[in-house]
């Protein structure tokens, strides 16, 4: 036999990201959907020992147009981990 109680239990719920860079709400164009989504990159720093900033541990965002203007000026662009679903073969 099982036994239940009823809790409520609160949970953190994301409400906004916003680019570190430019101010705006990283959100998709298409207000309403159920759940919300961001599109947003994450720039995450742990200086190690040695550095100025030793021991410091930062998190940034970005949206997607910040991300794409920061990135056009790497010399060496970011390595694409995987393609997106538009490019995969079926």
């Amino acid at each position: 036999m099982k036994q239940t109680k009823q809790e409520l239990r609160s949970a953190e719920v994301l409400q906004a990201v916003i680019c570190n860079r430019c101010g705006e709400r990283c959100e998709e164009p298409l207000e309403g959907c159920v759940p919300k989504q961001f599109e947003f990159a994450t720039l995450t720093t742990n200086w190690g020992y040695g550095s100025k900033r030793d021991g410091e541990r930062e998190e940034s965002h970005l949206c997607e147009n910040c991300y794409t203007e920061v990135v056009s000026g790497f010399k060496i662009p970011p390595t694409q981990l995987s393609k997106s679903l538009s490019e995969q073969a079926y």
